[in-house]
């Protein structure tokens, strides 16, 4: 039976608001990570984040026109293209998230969550909502058709250029969406 190290455990001198109840931390004791979805949720959401972590970076270099776009997009490729790295790290963790994440949302809730968690869980929402439909748009036609067909920074212009509101609205509440995603998932 394997008991979680006194580090984890919060006592009531820490400030009231911390992240996680003092019941939800009685029922993770003694239990081993994998019995408990919330820390397979966050594991694997790091996991993940290292993916969205280049991924946002590259969608940030667009702001600094085509060729920076390019060559980030030609940087991150080598690795979150890497089929070790795309099939284990990125889809792998992002499915573990994804079935981790829907187990606690099927438990019910002890406390009123804090503003925090709250955006975290919808920014939640909204990505699982999303996705699947973005990785498809943006990865399958290079998988289906051959690598010519990779996207580059025309892709971006022509969405902006012939959908501006569509695409604008999509890309900053993919971004924002994702960027509070991972800091809070990291905290």
């Amino acid at each position: 039976n394997r008991t979680f190290p006194s580090s984890f455990v919060m006592t009531s001198t820490q400030p009231p608001n911390h992240l996680i109840s003092t019941q939800a931390l009685k029922q993770i004791q003694g239990k081993p990570p994998s019995m408990h979805p919330g820390l397979t949720a966050a594991i694997s959401g790091l996991g993940f984040g290292s993916f969205l972590s280049m991924h946002l970076l590259t969608t940030l270099s667009a702001n600094s026109g085509p060729f920076a776009y390019n060559e980030a997009l030609r940087l991150f490729r080598t690795v979150y293209q890497n089929s070790v790295f795309e099939i284990v790290v990125l889809f792998g963790s992002l499915t573990v998230h994804a079935l981790s994440s829907s187990i606690l949302y099927f438990r019910p809730h002890i406390d009123k969550p804090l503003l925090i968690n709250k955006i975290h869980k919808y920014t939640g929402y909204f990505l699982a909502s999303v996705v699947f439909a973005h990785a498809a748009a943006t990865r399958l036609p290079s998988v289906m058709w051959g690598p010519e067909y990779l996207e580059d920074f025309s892709g971006i212009k022509y969405t902006l250029e012939y959908f501006t509101v569509a695409f604008a609205g999509y890309y900053a509440a993919l971004g924002i969406a994702g960027f509070n995603h991972l800091v809070i998932g990291s905290l």
